[in-house]
């Protein structure tokens, strides 16, 4: 049996409007304390620093804009991260209905800080999930081993593991590490970070989420 575990955000979930979102609002803040940044300026620096492989973009580009810690703090204080404004990528669904069909399991492995079922259920792909393991409920976080090693312990040594993610650091070394398979959507502020070495290396490389039907080890 396969066990082909997704990212959810920029793999599942599109944050294209979330994210313009809270660099607009981070404008307006910094406009306030005399700062002349756009949001363009913090969306271009968060794609230059994913493509070095920086883990907080959003956080880090503000440092590197030159934002004073104060300021920062106000920012982190004041502005959020709209969930609500995410949708699923278009796709998603047949890809989810053929690995179903194939008999294989699903399941989601994701950094979430709030349960993420109800936007599942809003996307109407909910049902396709067998196991969700976020963060906020397990005490762990990618890309800490032990969060993948919950799907092992539940389904045992004897099948094949994917990880499918935009991530080389959080979803791609570390399922790597463990033996399983992986699939780097190539989406979002890391979308451009170039691999070092055949650990960060993904077994297959695609642009959009529907690629992964064209995968024939999958079997799908």
């Amino acid at each position: 049996m396969q066990i082909i575990s997704f990212d959810l955000g920029w793999t599942i979930e599109d944050e294209t409007d979330a994210q313009m979102q809270r660099c607009n609002d981070t404008v307006k803040i910094l406009n306030k304390y005399g700062y002349q940044i756009l949001t363009e300026d913090i969306l271009n620096k968060q794609d230059e620093l994913g493509a070095f492989g920086c883990g907080a973009v959003f956080r880090d580009s503000l440092t590197a804009l030159g934002v004073s810690t104060e300021v920062k703090n106000i920012i982190r204080n004041e502005v959020i991260w709209n969930p609500v404004l995410c949708k699923k990528y278009d796709g998603i669904e047949k890809v989810l209905i053929k690995i179903k069909n194939g008999g294989n399991k699903v399941a989601m492995i994701a950094n979430q800080s709030k349960p993420v079922i109800e936007r599942l259920k809003k996307y109407d792909i909910y049902q396709y999930f067998d196991d969700i393991i976020c963060s906020c409920d397990v005490g762990c976080e990618k890309p800490d081993e032990k969060i993948f090693m919950i799907l092992m312990d539940k389904y045992g040594n004897d099948n094949d593991y994917w990880m499918v993610g935009d991530r080389v650091d959080n979803d791609i070394i570390p399922a790597k590490k463990l033996g399983w398979k992986t699939i780097r959507l190539l989406k979002g502020p890391h979308r451009n970070y170039s691999e070092k070495n055949k650990n960060e290396t993904a077994d297959y490389t695609v642009k959009d989420i529907d690629e992964i039907s064209r995968i024939q080890e999958l079997n799908v």
